[in-house]
């Protein structure tokens, strides 16, 4: 999303070795009152508009919980993004 689509995240998965092995997992977040946007690096500065809207963290974290919480009854809206790039 912030890179308005020029990146997009890999997908990746953890294939265990039959061996001892330690796994340690980071996470990064914002905290729920920052707001969220394409970069100018990726739109203004080189002509293109937006793909996506602004929006403050804490809606995305709010929608996440809800999915997660209350599973809607069709399979295509467990994750219902309009504005947000996963």
């Amino acid at each position: 999303m912030l890179t308005n689509n020029k990146f997009k995240s890999p997908m990746h998965r953890v294939v265990r070795k039959p061996v001892d092995m330690h796994s340690f997992a980071f996470f990064f977040n914002l905290h729920g009152d920052k707001w969220v946007e394409p970069l100018p690096e990726f739109t203004a500065k080189i002509g293109e508009p937006p793909r996506y809207r602004r929006f403050l963290y804490r809606e995305y974290q709010q929608l996440r919980v809800r999915n997660k919480t209350h599973p809607p009854a069709r399979i295509e809206d467990i994750v219902h993004v309009s504005h947000y790039a996963i």
